[in-house]
């Protein structure tokens, strides 16, 4: 079964850490969704978490350009205060014909303040797990 990991990190480069995290422990490398997948994937591991109540435009760009590519999304997040961004990147697939997991990854996330130290040790452990299942 072939796997891609891509994730989109702002200013914390909280996401950016699991998604390697994840991607060392199963033999993937982690890329940004700056980069395109080159090839079909049966999983696509995404690192989308919710800025501003919704995933970055940079991930639903990556998520129309290639569409034809993937398989199945499996999602990865954190958010301080919402419980990850399952309801808003699989609407974004619906809309483009996209198979999303339900089986997704979600830690807290630190902003601002809220939910200080997160993701932790622990949480980056718990994606490992999670990442190493599907």
């Amino acid at each position: 079964m072939s796997k891609a990991i891509r994730y989109y990190s702002s200013k914390t480069g909280h996401t950016a850490k699991m998604a390697n995290a994840i991607g060392d422990a199963i033999g993937v490398k982690a890329e940004t969704v700056a980069v395109p997948l080159s090839e079909p994937v049966d999983q696509l591991i995404l690192g989308a978490s919710v800025y501003a109540y919704g995933i970055d435009n940079s991930v639903k760009e990556f998520l129309k350009a290639n569409k034809d590519k993937i398989g199945e999304v499996y999602l990865f997040s954190q958010a301080a205060l919402i419980k990850g961004s399952y309801k808003q990147t699989s609407k974004v697939c619906k809309d483009l014909g996209i198979k999303i997991s339900r089986n997704q990854f979600w830690c807290p996330g630190e902003f601002h303040g809220v939910k200080a130290g997160r993701p932790n040790d622990k949480d980056i452990a718990d994606a490992i797990k999670w990442a190493e299942k599907p």
